[in-house]
């Protein structure tokens, strides 16, 4: 748990904080997604959550609670899309010696490539790639991502690997990877990534897409009965994108 400060305080600051549960979670093990996730509490009574940091900051000058409410409010900020303020409260801790400084740097990079600065998005990255932290796997993680919005396939299809075998793998990332084979082109690399995401994990969002992601490789390959078995598949799954698969199933039937 973050708030793990060794001093006295009051109960409304340790209850306050784990009610509104704001502060950014690092889940290297799952998607995403989840490396910066949030309570959704917090959104829904931002005004009372941007009251609430601030006056834990004012009253708890100099300790770790201030720096946690100071990363909180950045980061409350950051999903409701003021960037600029954002930025405002995690250069506050950035610049510290505390391991909260390696966190919010991972924000700082992520408002770097939003606002379209791309090289010191790499370059904050680069440096907590290098660090010691479990932080330099997400850095890694984050960089790849950011590598094929970039549309560098290729450096993101390394970083994505590098990844995986430090031990960080979710259906995103092997999703993201097989699209990224099938950018250019390696077709059956794409397949053994989107047939791992479907027989590794149990997520039926991202098994979905990669069916029909599989689907689509056999029909550019011309292999119509495997794609017949896939959109089956897919219709089989009962699910709200059945419907897209029998299209195209009969689509192809036609034939």
């Amino acid at each position: 748990w973050l708030f793990a400060a060794h001093i006295a305080v009051p109960f409304w600051v340790t209850a306050g904080l784990l009610a509104l549960g704001a502060i950014a979670a690092f889940h290297v093990s799952n998607s995403m997604n989840q490396f910066f996730e949030v309570s959704s509490e917090g959104e829904e009574n931002f005004p009372e959550a941007e009251k609430y940091y601030k006056k834990v900051m004012q009253e708890y000058t100099g300790t770790q609670w201030n720096s946690e409410a100071t990363l909180s409010l950045g980061h409350l900020y950051w999903r409701q899309g003021y960037l600029d303020k954002a930025e405002e409260y995690f250069n506050k801790t950035a610049s510290s010696e505390e391991p909260i400084a390696l966190k919010t740097k991972l924000y700082l990079a992520k408002i770097e490539a939003q606002k379209g600065n791309e090289k010191e998005a790499m370059k904050i990255y680069d440096e907590l790639s290098a660090s010691p932290s479990s932080i330099a796997k997400i850095a890694v993680l984050e960089k790849a991502f950011l590598f094929k919005e970039n549309n560098d396939y290729k450096n993101a299809i390394a970083l994505f690997k590098k990844a995986i075998n430090d031990g960080v793998d979710s259906p995103e990332i092997r999703f993201n990877l097989g699209q990224c084979f099938e950018k250019i082109n390696k077709d059956d690399d794409a397949l053994k990534e989107y047939l791992t995401l479907i027989y590794s994990f149990s997520d039926q969002s991202h098994s979905v897409k990669a069916y029909f992601r599989i689907a689509k490789i056999y029909e550019k390959k011309k292999n119509y009965d495997a794609a017949k078995e896939i959109y089956e598949k897919i219709m089989n799954l009962n699910t709200e994108e059945g419907k897209i698969a029998r299209t195209r199933l009969e689509a192809l039937q036609a034939k």
